[in-house]
């Protein structure tokens, strides 16, 4: 069980979660002021291909990482098993997420930050939001936070390799700089317990499974939104 966790060693595992979270965050930072004209007169615009050069070169920058691990990781993971693992998860994970969602909507009627942005990106972009959204996003955070993140920590042990992976996935999504917090904090649950939907389908059946599952899941939502079903 451990050698399916792990599947790279840790300074590998540490370097792919490093490029994903830190090295995203710098990336899209330094973005901001080289489109700060685009943004200005085009603020979605501006967003979109900030988002969307950041995560193709996190995704570019992991892969090279992963170069001469990848061959061996799809051989043990890729099958029918791991493939029908992956599409029940992602059924799962839609359900409970979207019943979640729901419910905390009741009491609440504000959406997050995140949310909204998306929401708007989608509409506004919709062949970035396929993309992006339901192809690239996924595989750079499942390959951050599983591969990266949780199997670094199941190392220590995996009770805390579940509550940081959790933590810090679920905080990536929250705005804390938020006008309306408590859509913030609302919507915080539903992004622990996708967390928790896509930590233990990793844990269980590798990484293939979870990327199928958070795509899945993510491109859902965003028929959905095409569709003019939601926000």
């Amino acid at each position: 069980m451990k050698n399916k966790i792990y599947w790279i060693d840790y300074i590998k595992q540490l370097l792919i979660f490093g490029i994903g979270f830190v090295g995203y965050q710098i990336l899209s930072f330094v973005l901001v002021f080289a489109f700060g004209k685009i943004t200005d007169s085009n603020e979605l615009l501006g967003l979109m291909l900030i988002n969307l050069v950041s995560y193709f070169s996190v995704f570019i920058f992991q892969g090279i990482c992963l170069f001469k691990d990848i061959k061996g990781i799809a051989k043990k993971t890729i099958s029918k098993h791991t493939i029908l693992f992956g599409v029940i998860a992602g059924a799962i994970l839609v359900i409970c997420s979207e019943g979640l969602s729901l419910l905390l909507s009741l009491a609440y009627k504000g959406t997050n930050s995140n949310q909204q942005l998306a929401v708007n990106l989608i509409k506004s972009y919709p062949a970035f939001a396929i993309i992006i959204l339901g192809f690239i996003g996924p595989i750079v955070e499942e390959l951050t936070y599983r591969l990266g993140l949780f199997s670094f920590c199941s190392r220590i042990n995996r009770i805390l390799a579940y509550v940081v992976t959790i933590l810090i996935f679920s905080l990536i999504h929250f705005d804390f700089t938020s006008s309306d917090m408590i859509a913030e904090l609302i919507s915080l649950p539903v992004y622990m317990l996708g967390a928790v939907i896509l930590t233990y389908t990793y844990e269980k059946s590798g990484p293939t499974s979870s990327i199928i599952a958070h795509s899945i899941n993510n491109l859902l939502s965003v028929i959905l939104i095409l569709c003019g079903v939601g926000n």
